[in-house]
């Protein structure tokens, strides 16, 4: 079908490098985070400003300088890049934010920063207005979003910006904000719970008492959120050494390697290394073929993580527990031969009819409940878990029906990924139920399926993204490669065979 074969040695070892340089990263106090930057989180680090011995400064200034130059010629930080609407919205507003607070307080700012900074502010105020009014605010699926919008702009109207502007999309907006701020209580935060919310203390500001807040950190960060742990050295009335060691290690070892760049979560271990095991094991690699002395410590590190936590885990150390990192960390470990039960996973997730990603979920995520579908099926006795395998597959059947167009997950905003994962999933079902350790579909149940995988490939074979993105392409391949096996596709399998091969073909002469 290919020339690409999965035991070619430039493959193996190219696989097992990127497990080796992985885990260089690891460190026992932060552990590691190799995520790209935000332009959000490095947005609110510039904002933060300290007390020394001869005056007050900037304590990242080269953050703001950073800002300065991932502004577009439209006043937008919203390059061709940018994911989604509301990402261009995020990244404008927090960057606006921290342009009037250089404008009011230059301090150690740049001379040629401040001589420019009355143009950036007139150019990014005005291309916020354009991105709020063009927003679709229904179709918008981004976590967290009815929140950190409504108060960044509550943030931009006190600093009298955009003080009396209102777009179409605004109405909704405020019924999904105080649809979620109604279940919200600051001593929901003052609280030793973990919550969710940590993530985001940003949108909490004048809402919340920051001084009772200390006790959420780890390792100095609020939920591994850097515009969170930023928002709290801002706001908290006595100045926390660890909150600014943490931000000065994810400046300089992040991502942006000392530029002033940061990610939006650091640090990340459990989820890059269960991710990328995950791709690799599912792309036909055996713990064989991956073998050296990174991998089998990486493991083990995911293993003891799990049973440290009681069967469940986030996406980094000592930061709540998920349903998709979990479900990734089991899957792991299953195909490399270690027990992972998902018990844990099904006592804390599991709802009528789904699996909540986290506990304050407002709505469900279609590739977290693929990916607890995969842990489900990975296991020896999985019989044993029927009842819940056959609900998720009824969820996601019933998700890809009442959905006309494709599916957007908050979780990837490629759609091609959730129909991946999809076609890896219900592959996985369908493998169980040849082997007889499931009972056999039901004939609406089984139509339901055969109908959404063809849907999902057809639509793969007839769909050309973007010819920049190598990333869009792989997935395409993939979910034509899982699925080619299947009888229904016996009469266009040479055209599937066809496009594979074209696609991988260009991808390898388009690596990014």
């Amino acid at each position: 079908m290919t020339g690409i074969d999965i035991r070619d040695d430039g493959l193996q070892s190219g696989a097992i490098s990127s497990i080796q340089r992985a885990w260089e990263r690891y460190d026992k106090d932060y552990t590691a985070g190799c995520m790209s930057c935000a332009i959000y989180d490095t947005a609110w680090i510039s904002m933060v400003s300290k007390v020394i011995s001869d005056g007050k400064r900037w304590l990242f200034p080269q953050s703001f300088d950073y800002l300065l130059s991932m502004q577009s010629e439209d006043g937008s930080w919203r390059a061709d890049g940018t994911p989604s609407q509301v990402d261009g919205i995020f990244y404008t507003a927090a960057s606006l934010l921290s342009l009037h607070r250089h404008r009011l307080e230059p301090l150690n700012t740049a001379v040629h920063a401040i001589d420019d900074i009355e143009r950036r502010i007139h150019r990014a105020t005005a291309s916020l207005a354009t991105q709020l009014t063009e927003w679709d605010v229904a179709a918008t699926v981004h976590v967290g979003f009815e929140i950190i919008v409504p108060s960044l702009l509550d943030m931009l109207r006190a600093e009298n910006l955009l003080p009396d502007f209102q777009f179409s999309g605004g109405v909704i907006l405020g019924q999904l904000n105080s649809a979620k701020l109604s279940k919200f209580e600051p001593g929901m935060l003052y609280s030793r719970k973990a919550s969710t919310a940590v993530h985001s203390l940003e949108v909490f500001i004048g809402k919340v008492d920051f001084d009772k807040l200390s006790h959420h950190k780890s390792n100095g960060s609020t939920m591994g959120s850097p515009s969170s742990t930023a928002a709290y050295l801002i706001h908290t009335s006595h100045w926390d050494d660890e909150a600014e060691a943490y931000l000065r290690h994810v400046v300089a070892a992040g991502a942006g390697k000392g530029s002033g760049a940061v990610p939006s979560a650091f640090p990340s271990a459990y989820f890059e290394y269960t991710w990328m095991l995950s791709a690799m094991l599912s792309a036909g690699f055996s713990m064989s073929e991956l073998g050296c002395i990174a991998t089998e410590e990486m493991v083990s590190m995911l293993r003891c993580a799990l049973t440290t936590n009681n069967g469940i885990l986030g996406f980094a150390p000592s930061l709540p527990p998920d349903a998709d990192d979990t479900a990734q960390c089991i899957v792991c470990l299953r195909r490399l031969g270690r027990t992972a039960s998902p018990d844990a996973m099904i006592k804390c997730f599991e709802s009528t009819t789904h699996f909540r990603t986290y506990f304050s979920e407002r709505n469900p995520s279609f590739t977290a409940n693929c990916n607890v579908l995969s842990a489900l099926l990975a296991q020896t006795d999985v019989s044993r878990y029927s009842d819940q395998i056959f609900d998720i597959v009824g969820f996601l059947c019933d998700y890809w029906w009442e959905n006309d167009g494709y599916i957007m997950d908050k979780w990837n905003l490629s759609h091609h990924y959730a129909s991946l994962l999809a076609v890896q999933s219900m592959m996985e079902l369908l493998g169980q139920i040849d082997k007889g350790n499931l009972k056999p579909l039901s004939y609406e149940m089984q139509s339901k399926i055969n109908i959404t995988l063809f849907q999902i490939c057809f639509r793969a074979l007839l769909d050309k993204p973007s010819p920049a993105s190598t990333e869009e392409t792989a997935y395409r391949v993939l979910v034509l490669v899982k699925a080619r096996r299947m009888p229904i596709f016996h009469f266009i399998r040479d055209h599937m065979d066809h496009e594979i091969t074209s696609q991988v073909d260009w991808s390898c002469g388009h690596r990014e």
